[in-house]
């Protein structure tokens, strides 16, 4: 306050939202002074109206022996639910080639008016993956190491591009010769 006159305010929305107001002394050579206050709020919780299941708890080994005692093949049998799927699964595949095909030529058609987006679809596509995965070597252990992953690739295209010599070599002309 300066004169009587009110020059620092605290504003809230709702009532009883502050207490403990106090002011404090100035701030330096200004006409404003310090205020300190505690936004009091509830303790409650919001309570939450989606349900969710809780699977920490799940007994997933019961779960598991129940399914087991459903008769699939007798219940599903007469019923073309693999078919469906199938059909499905393809229908979504060829939705989701066309949905790319398309996005791939409006970027390209609007490439003027659209450069950031061109160009990120552009540098998406270009990054390839560099590592092979696990693999297995002859007696069933995981190969993780690049050097020994190297090793194996060799040793498998080694063995499977190498021409084996049968007993009809085959022949090849000399510089020369005639083809009949």
């Amino acid at each position: 306050m300066r004169r009587g006159v009110l020059l620092d305010l605290v504003l809230t929305n709702k009532e009883g939202l502050v207490g403990d107001v106090k002011v404090e002394g100035s701030l330096g050579c200004r006409d404003h002074e310090m205020v300190e206050f505690r936004i009091l709020r509830g303790r409650s919780r919001a309570v939450s109206r989606i349900t969710a299941l809780d699977f920490r708890r799940a007994n997933f080994g019961l779960f598991k022996d129940l399914l087991g005692t459903i008769p699939w093949v007798r219940d599903l049998e007469g019923l073309a639910t693999w078919e469906e799927y199938k059909n499905v699964v393809r229908e979504c595949r060829d939705a989701t080639r066309k949905a790319k095909a398309h996005l791939a030529l409006n970027l390209a058609r609007d490439v003027k008016d659209n450069k950031k987006g061109f160009f990120k679809y552009i540098s998406s596509k270009r990054k390839t993956r560099e590592n092979v995965g696990l693999l297995l070597n002859e007696v069933g252990a995981l190969v993780m190491e690049d050097t020994e992953k190297v090793e194996l690739l060799n040793a498998f295209f080694a063995s499977v591009f190498t021409a084996k010599v049968g007993p009809q070599e085959s022949q090849t002309l000399e510089v020369g010769e005639e083809v009949l």
